[in-house]
Parts: C-alpha cells; structure tokens; sequence
C-alpha cells in the first residue's frame, strides 16, 4: 500500500491500560503505520511496558519509535512526538482510547483518492466507566469552526491532518494544559488560507473511553484557570472574526452557566461579565438568553447559540 501515516501518542503512567490502545493500532488492516509513542516522564512501570511492546512488534512496516519528553503535558510532549514525523501526514491518539481495527484503512483510503485534503475529521464514540457508548457526530460539515467551537469536533483522536500544515500552524500550544486540543482546532481553521477540509463519514471506528483520571477533568470549575486560559488565546484567534466571535460569546456563556450550577459563583460571574464585554450590545440579551437557558436546563444553551448566531447556509 501507499501513503503512510504517523500515529503519535504521548503516554504519562498508564501502566494498567495501555497495551489496550497499542493493541488497537497493532491490528490495524492498513499498512504501512509509523507509530510514535512518547513517554512523558512516567513513574510507574509505563516505560518498561512501552519498550517490551515495541521490541514484539516493530516490523518493516510498523515501525514504532519510543521517546522520552521528561517535563510533564500532553502538549509538549505530542509535540515532542511531531518533530520526529516524517510521512506526509499525521494524527494524534490518547493512551486510554481504542481504535477498531479498519479505522486506518479508512483514512488513508480517503487522503491517497484525495491528495488536496488538508484535514480529515470523523465522528467518535465515547464509553463511560460503566460501559455505556454514545456516538459525537461532527455535525456540520458546511461550518466546521461552529461545530469546533460549540462541541470541540477537532479534539484529539478525531482527525488527520498534513504534517506540514500543522508545523507551520505552531504545533501544540505548551503554555495550556487543559482544552489545548480545543484551541489548536480552533487555531487550524482560522489560518489563512483555510485548509481543504473533507469529513469521513460512517459509523464512528474510534472510542474514547472516560474515565474519573481522565485530562479534563471531572468538573468544569475544577480546573477553570487552565480553561480560562484556553478560552482567552482561543478569542484572540477568532479576533478577526466577528460573527464567531458571537458564537464563542455564547459558548462562554454556557461555560459560565457550568461554573455556576457546580456551585462556583465567583467564576461563574467573572465569566459572564467578561463575556458581556466582549459581546456588542444588541446582542446582550440573546447571551442573558443562552446563559438562563443552560443555568435553568443544564442543557441548551449551544443549541440556542447556534439558533441565534448560526451563519447563513450556502446558496445551492
């Protein structure tokens, strides 16, 4: 078969499950795979594990490199992990989540008939810790950016994009150590000019499994600093941008609305007038609007900022 494809995957103590995903990749039906795996500075036994896995199952056509990147976050790390690329494209993979096994086959199938694509995006399943799956649909392929900023459809394990695209975009953001995957999304479909984007459609092949140590959290205030500070690069690169701009106003209404039903008062309001600042006035009570909505509901509220501010659709 043709074009390759690198799969880096950054893995800090993981010990107990790993072998899971990296079995999940092994059996892939496509080749060939360049997999890249790098060990961030793990304390238990992950790195033994990683070294023994690669040593099995290193071929000519699998080929596994192991690194090590010591200083702690997923971010440098993965870019830790990109430096060290060499096929044509790349995709990233959390250590906990699992592919089926013609997941590859059907990615490279795609970007080999379709060389022009930049980034290609799919749907995922998630499976919580008591083993019930429910299916993230990528949603509008027609406003791929409404989708990213209201559901995070480019989070980590949901596309391939070109190495160079995504070299020239800054890699990973270091300075986040929460929502980077949400910001880097973002970062990619603001760039000028904007990458050709296709979705793979069909039946969801990836599944995230969720779990209490996951990177996000439990909780949305439990980690509100480090959300905040995503969310603030995230509007510098909407600045130029107004209509998404409303559309990120909406989203961080419904953040602060989270903030607030977890009982954070304080982050909750902080949020909310920062939001209202950023917001021109004749919207404000559309953003009141949203914010009730998600605080009353515990639901809504990005449904109601995709009524209010959603783009006008294409002209057949």
């Amino acid at each position: 078969m043709g074009k390759k494809i690198t799969i880096v995957i950054p893995v800090r103590n993981r010990a107990h499950i790993v072998r899971r995903t990296l079995d999940s990749i092994r059996n892939q039906t496509w080749r060939p795979i360049d997999l890249i795996i790098v060990d961030n500075g793990s304390t238990d036994a992950t790195p033994q594990i990683l070294h023994r896995w690669a040593d099995e199952n290193d071929s000519e056509d699998f080929r596994i490199q192991v690194i090590n990147e010591a200083v702690a976050g997923a971010s440098r790390a993965r870019n830790r992990g990109l430096r060290e690329v060499a096929t044509d494209y790349v995709m990233f993979f959390d250590s906990d989540d699992t592919m089926e096994f013609d997941h590859i086959e059907r990615i490279c199938t795609v970007l080999e008939a379709h060389p022009e694509i930049d980034l290609l995006h799919w749907s995922l399943s998630t499976r919580d810790a008591d083993g019930w799956t429910s299916v993230c649909q990528s949603g509008n392929p027609d406003d791929l950016l409404t989708e990213q900023i209201l559901h995070s459809t480019l989070a980590t394990a949901r596309y391939a994009i070109k190495t160079e695209i995504l070299r020239q975009a800054g890699g990973w953001d270091e300075s986040l150590s929460t929502w980077d995957d949400y910001e880097l999304g973002t970062r990619l479909l603001t760039t000028n000019p904007a990458p050709v984007v296709r979705h793979l459609a069909g039946t969801p092949r990836v599944i995230a499994n969720l779990s209490p140590d996951t990177q996000t959290g439990v909780s949305f205030s439990s980690r509100a600093e480090a959300q905040n500070r995503a969310l603030e690069t995230i509007r510098h690169n909407l600045s130029n941008d107004p209509l998404h701009t409303l559309i990120f106003n909406g989203k961080r209404a419904v953040i602060a609305a989270n903030y607030r039903n977890e009982g954070s008062r304080t982050l909750a309001e902080a949020l909310f007038a920062e939001t209202m600042a950023d917001t021109p006035r004749e919207h404000h009570r559309k953003i009141r609007a949203i914010y009730a909505t998600q605080r009353i509901a515990r639901k809504g509220g990005s449904l109601l900022t995709r009524l209010f501010f959603q783009p006008n659709p294409p002209k057949q």
